[in-house]
Order: C-alpha cells, then structure tokens, then sequence
C-alpha cells in the first residue's frame, strides 16, 4: 500500500481553514429544508453527486457498480439506491488500497481507525475538509440543545494539557481560540479529579461533553467525596449506550439536562437530540437506513455520509440497532426522528440452545450492587461467560453474595447450561479510543463474520 497521511486530526482555530468553516456554517443557516420532502430531496441530490464520484475516483465502488449493473445517472429515489449492498467493516478490512478516491493524493488523507467496540477494529480514510466540515455539523448539533456556539464547553476525552506553565498558558489559548477545555479520561486518577474540579471552578464551562462510562465514574468520586461542580446548562454524552441508571445518577450530580448524541469516528454526527427531546436523524449530513434483519430484535442501522469524498462509506453497517420514529417531532424542525436501541450487534448472546438475549439483559443484573468499580459480561462461548469485575473501596461480602444472585439468575432465566465465571481483575481495558464495553460476545461475533 502507498504511503499514507497522518493519523490524527488537528483542530485550527484561525486561518484558512478556520474561514472556510466560518463559511460553511454560513451555507448551513441559509439551508431551507423546512419540509420532509424537501430534506428527502436534498438527500437525493447529494447522494447522486456521491454515486459518481465514487464510480469515477474509487476502485472499489467502480467494481461494485459494475458487477450490479448500476449506473449512476439512473438513481432517481432511494428504492435505485438501496439496490446497493450493503458494506460491512470486513468488506473494509478486505478492500481498504482500493477503497481511498483517486481524486485525492493518499498522503493528503487522514488515515484514523475505530477501536473494535463492535467487535472489529477498522481503518479508514478521511479528507481534510470532511473533518473540519463535521466539527461545524457538531455545533449546529449542539446549538439544537441550546449552546451558543462560543459557549465554553469542557471535553472529558483523550486529549490533555501539558503540567505546570507551559499547559495552563495552552489551556487559556483554547478556551479563547477554540472554546474548549480539554481533560485526559484515561487512566485518571483521584488527584486528577481533584485538580480538574479546581479547573472546572476557574472557567466556568457551560456544557460539558464525555463518554457515558467515564461521565458516572467522575459522577461517582464526586457523590462518594461530596463535591460540588459549578454550573452547567448542559451534558452532552456520545459514543457508548447512555444506560437508564447512568442518566439518572448524571443527572443528579451534574444537575444539567443530558443531550444523547449519535454518530461513531467513521460517520461522525449522525443524529442529536433537540431540546424538546426528539433524537433528529441529521438529515442534511448522513442518510441513515434501518435494515431490517431476522436475527436481531431491532433493525441494522446502515448510514452513508453525504460529503466523505476521501473515502465514501456507501451504505455501511455500523454494528448499531435503531428503527426510525414516524411524525414530526413538537420542535417543528423537519429532519426525521429515530430511536437508537440500547444494544449494539455485538451485544447478542447466545446460549447452547439457541436463543439470543440482549445484552442489556446482563447490564441491568449490576446495577445497585456497590462495591463494583467496572464489570464486563464477555462471552467466550455459548456455554461459557466472564464475568470480570474491578473491586472499589467498598467491595465486601455483600457484594459477593449479590454477585452469586446475578449469576444464578443468568442461570434461571438465560440458560442452566452456561457457566458463569466471577473473575477479579485489576482492570478492564478500555478500547483503543477509551470506550468501556460492558458486554461483549465473541459468540456472535464469530456467526456474523462467518
């Protein structure tokens, strides 16, 4: 494979590329989409736009097309294009040097890569402007929740300041030029918390953003240590299933209204919640699908990004279930609304006779036992499951027993055929861009793959 670009992305506050997002956001606030079939349009015109560049700079689509017989020119609705198949993260890990456009000098595109929360790690292909565009559809997402676009807004993430001087002068630069505070999530320790809390106080942020399982450990030292956080109009959480008895305690510690976003590092912005509460399909941005498929409980979701040019994402399945909600929504804007349900494909496990539970199921066993810092359910075959748990302070022989409860009831209600093993760790590594996988099932894996 020739050589690529870089790996990361860098956000530029000022300069060229900062107008040309300046511009850009100025082309979204003229859009007029005020009705469905105006929005449907629109999707319309973008993706044929797509189709034809795909089929003219990119190997992979040129065959696709031709061994189907597709033309282009010929998608006049969405029934032409859903003749297409659909693309799955093997189809990528196969025909990745035939997958980048032509249209673009390889070492100009970013070379990024998911962290195997679904089961499959992944590279991919970004350009530049697909990546600066995304960060403009992010505020507008955000602006649909009520943050201005220059609000503060703190990022529980994978980004860090430097210590002493030298980090506290760049975090006053990005909190004037990009408006952001960032924190490193990973690995944070108690006087990390301690001296974000500090920093919190300092710059006041308005929203704060962060990954559901990293958001309740915060939530949890700051409960256990009665601290208090200044405060906040709003919590953006992305990234990881938003479980029922996270966004309670979230609620209760950050005192904010919690705001669901949806999308992935592969198809970033793919939906978000107005502040009436309806989760809009960004329309405009990506064409979302909800395939049905006899296997799951909920339809595939299947996504195309409208303006990835670098390297198109043409109806790809992204591990995620949902289905589409019909009506409009009580805010009046026109983009469709949809539910993501609490699972992705991963979570499917099966037992030795043949059923399929959610895993959400296994989720809701440990919920109200204290003493357990994290946990995974991980099944490595159908009569067998891990159950690994990292004690916290607390952990004692009540919380063993009721460990002992949830397993027998795996057994009850899942299968008396499956074991469940109770492992002690000392940790339970994150994925590769710090999401905690609460369950997992090489079981199924295994079957979607073959």
């Amino acid at each position: 494979m020739p050589a690529y670009g870089s790996a990361t992305y860098r956000f530029r506050p000022f300069g060229l590329r900062a107008l040309k997002r300046e511009w850009f956001w100025h082309q979204l606030k003229r859009r007029h989409l005020a009705t469905l079939a105006q929005v449907r349009a629109y999707q319309l015109e973008r993706l044929r736009a797509l189709l034809r560049h795909a089929a003219e700079h990119v190997p992979f689509y040129r065959e696709r097309f031709r061994a189907i017989g597709l033309v282009p020119g010929d998608v006049r609705t969405l029934e032409d294009y859903a003749r297409i198949p659909i693309l799955t993260r093997d189809d990528v890990l196969a025909h990745l040097p035939e997958m980048w456009s032509r249209a673009f000098r390889q070492d100009r595109l970013l070379m990024l890569g998911t962290g195997g929360s679904t089961g499959v790690p992944m590279n991919y292909y970004k350009d530049l402007d697909y990546m600066d565009r995304s960060q403009v559809v992010l505020a507008r997402s955000h602006a649909w929740a009520g943050r201005g676009r220059w609000d503060l807004l703190a990022l529980f993430s994978s980004k860090h300041e430097p210590p002493g001087l030298w980090g506290e002068v760049r975090r006053r630069m990005r909190s004037l030029g990009e408006r952001r505070l960032f924190f490193d999530a990973f690995g944070a320790g108690s006087d990390d918390l301690e001296q974000w809390l500090e920093i919190l106080w300092r710059y006041r942020p308005r929203f704060a953003y962060g990954y559901p399982s990293f958001l309740e450990h915060f939530a949890k030292w700051l409960r256990e240590h009665d601290r208090r956080l200044p405060p906040l109009k709003g919590l953006f959480v992305s990234a990881e299933i938003l479980y029922p008895e996270q966004r309670a305690l979230l609620g209760e510690v950050f005192g904010a209204p919690i705001f669901n976003l949806y999308g992935s590092r592969e198809v970033q912005c793919i939906a978000a919640p107005c502040a009436a509460g309806g989760m809009h399909q960004i329309a405009d941005w990506v064409l979302t699908e909800f395939v049905a498929d006899e296997d799951l409980p909920s339809p595939r979701v299947v996504v195309t990004p409208l303006e990835s040019y670098g390297m198109p994402l043409i109806r790809f399945a992204n591990g995620d279930l949902g289905r589409a909600v019909e009506g409009p929504c009580v805010c009046g804007m026109a983009f469709p609304l949809m539910d993501l349900a609490v699972a992705r494909v991963v979570d499917v496990f099966v037992t030795p006779e043949g059923k399929r539970f959610y895993g959400q199921f296994f989720t809701h066993l440990m919920y109200g036992i204290s003493g357990v810092r994290k946990f995974q359910f991980h099944q490595v075959e159908t009569d067998l499951i891990r159950l690994l748990v990292v004690k916290d302070v607390d952990f004692d022989a009540a919380t063993e027993a009721k460990l002992w409860q949830a397993v027998a009831e795996v057994r009850a209600k899942v299968s008396a055929a499956i074991v469940v093993q109770i492992e002690y760790v000392d940790d339970i590594p994150r994925t590769a861009v710090g999401k905690h996988i609460f369950t997992r099932s090489d079981v199924w894996a295994r079957r979607r793959s073959a």
